[in-house]
């Protein structure tokens, strides 16, 4: 007993703190890593060495979109500003979507590609919401007011707008005269989820939003966990809930999300090499760069 004890108080707080050693920098890598692993399983599965291990591949990738959702909401709580960071995550969401248009137009008949995820709305609504609930409660506290109520407004005509815009338009047969881009997509609705993003339309729906805010506003890294851990009880057993608006989010494999908890666990809370626009532009460019490899190993694509 006393080896034990003799044992335990050698492993002392600093100990402990040696074990929390990732920065932001080497945690946002291991959701790159995990996603791209993710994107081979789901571009390349013609290929034998990457249909042997699909499953594997994609249970890692389930590891990516909370680390992200994560270190968006560090994000929100250390950018010197909010309204440049919603911008730059706006503008990505443009690019991606863009250079989307732009492959399926120019070069269908090599790689047939007409869909590819994007989780930049998914973080922009986190950080609008997380930046106009905080600027409207700070603006009552100050007893402004109607500054108060005028951001709500601005708030809910975000969030609402573009989501009635999608909708009637979706269900618009003008829609398809833009040109048609493929099985389920079209030219038109591609351009206006660039400029109208839906909140209802967003990567791994509203309910990776409301994860997002619970990472940002609980107090604690164990509750964090604690949230992660209910979300992925919840994309196993979704009780009802699989229908809709929130069926994506009940996906194959997507309850292991919970792999990415040691990773947030060794979270040490510093920022390490920046490389902001390194995640920007390897997030947009790199599904072309794995169709590419598989049209070069003679593979053919969807649509082609």
């Amino acid at each position: 007993m006393s080896s034990v004890r003799g044992l335990w108080n050698r492993f002392n707080e600093s100990d402990l703190a040696r074990l929390v050693c990732i920065n932001a920098w080497w945690l946002k890598i291991i959701a790159l890593v995990a996603m791209t692993f993710d994107h081979i399983a789901m571009y390349l599965f013609e290929a034998p060495i990457v249909s042997s291990y699909e499953t594997t591949l994609h249970i890692i990738g389930r590891i990516a979109a909370p680390i992200f959702l994560f270190m968006v909401a560090e994000g929100a709580r250390h950018t010197q500003s909010r309204v440049k960071y919603i911008l730059r995550l706006f503008l990505g969401n443009a690019v991606c979507l863009l250079l989307l248009v732009f492959m399926n137009s120019q070069f269908n008949s090599y790689i047939g590609f007409h869909l590819v995820g994007d989780i930049f709305p998914t973080m922009m609504y986190t950080v609008i919401i997380i930046h106009c609930v905080e600027k409207c409660i700070r603006s009552w506290r100050e007893e402004k007011h109607l500054h108060s109520f005028l951001v709500a407004a601005t708030l809910i005509a975000v969030c609402v707008i573009p989501a009635i815009l999608y909708e009637v338009l979706l269900n618009n047969q003008a829609v398809s005269a833009f040109g048609d881009m493929g099985p389920g997509a079209t030219l038109g609705m591609q351009l206006i989820k660039v400029f109208f993003p839906s909140i209802l339309s967003v990567e791994y729906t509203p309910l990776f939003i409301i994860l997002g805010l619970l990472f940002y506003w609980l107090p604690n890294k164990s509750l964090k966990v604690v949230s992660l851990v209910a979300f992925a009880i919840l994309a196993r057993f979704p009780m009802g809930l699989d229908t809709g608006y929130f069926i994506s989010y009940f996906g194959i494999n997507q309850h292991y999300m919970f792999l990415a908890i040691p990773f947030i666990c060794l979270y040490n809370g510093k920022k390490g090499f920046s490389g902001k626009y390194f995640f920007y532009v390897y997030y947009i460019v790199h599904p072309y760069i794995i169709l590419l490899i598989g049209y070069l190993c003679g593979m053919r694509f969807m649509g082609s």
